[in-house]
């Protein structure tokens, strides 16, 4: 039998790992490739592209990348909308201006050139060329709820109407959710059109235990994540120091490029990007996610689960988790949760053997849920 061929297409690059959502699209694209099928993609570049974005494409994808520049003029006419709802404090934007005016064409050349059967469009602004397509089976990866972004007073670089949302949605066979509470509303606003929870694939990475008092935190630099560990550091930290004065937090990622001014303890360390996560995860047992903001799913969580870490994040950054019951990881919302669960751990309550472990079968049981969903898709007839 022929192997089904997937066109994922999607205005941000899935490498270089520097940022959640391209780790999301990333993750997604191996597993699909882990279950047998043919997969390209098709990288819109809007002009925001950086020429290291396109060389790490052209490295990991090869003969299976394909590149398409939005026209100049588009690029302008967005560039000024953008500026325009701004100034006028408008709180949602233009649909369909943000793919490319010429793009449908561009994809019926490839569905016919290569084969493809299946379209994953990445974002609801990239659901337009849906419309022009052929294909069986037209996917919506989400990655998150865009109505009312902006008059929530959340920080975001789109914000739509949900009638603009239900517009966009409704243009695929499938939409595919990363978090439960998610795909409950889009079912109200696509209730004809199949909605999907995939959540996000994470494979178990084994590092050692080193047995000391190092709280990990990876992040990039957007306003939840900054707000969270801020607030950590302000409020919480510094009482878990004096409960555990050997205690340090070792803080990664791009988000370092913007706290630098809120770090003065010697106990708080700022190291900068990592061009592999796992140089930063062997450096300690312990991860932290005191993100209690924003929506999508909150990748640090899972990225510190599979890493094998024993795990302490605020409730928020839970919602919509799969098989929440069984996830290992301790919700932890001020510092006396945070001092219970940390004294759990260093007095043996519970071993990093044991949490490894868990996190093993966690990680297997989620991998088989997704695999399960995406051939559901894929193969239905």
């Amino acid at each position: 039998m022929e192997r089904k061929k997937i066109l994922i297409v999607s205005d941000c690059p899935s490498n270089p790992l520097t940022a959640g959502n391209r780790t999301c699209i990333r993750k997604n694209a191996d597993i699909l490739q882990k279950m047998g099928y043919d997969v390209y993609f098709l990288l819109v570049n809007n002009g925001s592209m950086t020429d290291e974005d396109i060389s790490e494409m052209k490295f990991a994808w090869k003969e299976k990348l394909f590149l398409f520049r939005t026209n100049k003029i588009q690029v302008l006419l967005q560039k000024l909308h953008s500026k325009l709802c701004t100034k006028l404090g408008i709180n949602y934007q233009s649909l369909d201006l943000y793919c490319p005016w010429f793009i449908p064409k561009f994809v019926k050349h490839l569905v016919s050139a290569k084969g493809i059967d299946t379209i994953m469009v990445n974002y609801i602004w990239m659901s337009k060329l849906l419309e022009k397509s052929s294909v069986k089976h037209k996917l919506i990866y989400t990655h998150d709820v865009f109505s009312y972004k902006l008059f929530k007073g959340e920080y975001s670089w789109f914000s739509y109407s949900p009638n603009k949302e239900a517009i966009a949605l409704n243009r695929a066979t499938d939409i595919l959710a990363i978090q439960e509470n998610e795909a409950i509303y889009y079912k109200y606003l696509a209730p004809k059109t199949n909605v999907k929870t995939v959540f996000m694939p994470f494979k178990y990475i084994e590092t050692p235990i080193v047995r000391n008092q190092v709280l990990l935190f990876f992040s990039g630099g957007n306003v939840h994540n900054l707000n969270g560990i801020k607030q950590f550091i302000k409020h919480i930290f510094p009482i878990l120091h004096r409960e555990f004065p050997n205690m340090k937090l070792y803080i990664g990622g791009s988000i370092c490029k913007v706290l630098k001014q809120d770090c003065h303890e010697d106990s708080i360390k700022l190291l900068g990007g990592f061009h592999d996560p796992y140089d930063f995860y062997k450096l300690g047992d312990i991860a932290i996610n005191p993100v209690f903001s924003g929506t999508g799913l909150k990748v640090k969580t899972f990225e510190a689960i599979s890493y094998g870490k024993y795990v302490l994040a605020h409730t928020h950054s839970l919602e919509g988790v799969y098989d929440p019951s069984n996830i290992p990881v301790k919700e932890c919302v001020d510092a006396k949760d945070y001092i219970s669960c940390l004294r759990e751990l260093f007095d043996g309550g519970i071993t990093m053997d044991v949490i490894k472990m868990h996190t093993k079968n966690y990680l297997e049981s989620l991998d088989t849920y997704i695999e399960s969903s995406y051939k559901q898709i894929i193969e239905k007839s």
